[in-house]
């Protein structure tokens, strides 16, 4: 599952989230700067790094990296789903 960190008014999220949908790849979005409270999970994802920006995407736990990768990214669960597999 890709999860993706990022909050409002961040239009490089916003162009991630889009790719994404566009690409028909399900996702979770998750707003760190939002007032609710994360789960322990999340917390750990986002707030156990250091990260200076966002949107971050992680793929099954793990941080695949911000923006600059959702196309390689897109092209990687494409080809998982047509039987080839990398990143």
């Amino acid at each position: 599952m890709i999860i993706v960190y990022g909050g409002k008014h961040c239009s490089a999220c916003d162009t991630v989230k889009d790719s994404l949908r566009a690409a028909g790849i399900p996702f979770e979005y998750v707003d760190v700067l939002s007032t609710t409270k994360l789960s322990e999970r999340h917390t750990k994802n986002f707030f156990g790094r250091n990260f200076k920006n966002i949107p971050q995407i992680f793929r099954d736990d793990e941080h695949i990296g911000s923006a600059s990768v959702i196309s390689h990214l897109i092209m990687v669960e494409q080809g998982e789903k047509n039987g080839t597999k990398e990143l």
